[in-house]
């Protein structure tokens, strides 16, 4: 507990003044630090976890950038704006997930399960989907489909809904 009260303490000297989030009450709360000044006021909600590498933290709104979360079993998990950008998903199984909204930009989801799953608005900038299974997914509105790496690799890309041209 020391060493998470230093880690805390260190990082609001680094990121400057700020509120200290109560210890978690379940494992899907985290301890955060929301910066005051943050050109973006939609994250000061959302505590930013860097190099998570637990599959519990993957919650709606969950603002885990580089998340290293690979084979994880988030079948049906409601992601819905959760922030992933350049986490790593190799082989993760989000099938029925909810990922509407989501920052998926630069995130390895190599091999994943995306079999019907959510991605409506979803910014899948730079994205490697090589292997992943998008059988039945929703794909409307998304971005960045023309940067998406792997797509010739894609399995079942012809059953998903919406595919951007």
């Amino acid at each position: 507990m020391r060493a998470l009260a230093a880690a805390v303490i260190a990082t609001i000297a680094v990121t400057g003044a700020g509120t200290v989030h109560a210890e978690p009450r379940s494992i899907h709360e985290s301890i955060g630090i929301d910066t005051l000044g943050s050109a973006d006021t939609s994250t000061l909600s959302k505590p930013i976890r860097i190099n998570v590498r637990d599959c519990s933290e993957a919650v709606a709104g969950a603002n885990l950038p580089n998340a290293i979360l690979p084979g994880c079993k988030l079948a049906g998990a409601y992601l819905f704006g959760a922030n992933l950008y350049a986490a790593n998903l190799t082989s993760t199984n989000l099938n029925f997930a909810n990922l509407a909204f989501a920052n998926l930009a630069f995130t390895n989801l190599t091999q994943a399960g995306l079999s019907g799953a959510n991605l409506a608005f979803a910014n899948l900038t730079g994205a490697d989907l090589s292997g992943a299974n998008l059988g039945g997914a929703a794909l409307y509105g998304v971005t960045g489909w023309d940067s998406v790496k792997g797509k010739g690799s894609i399995v079942g890309l012809d059953a998903a809904v919406n595919v951007p041209d």
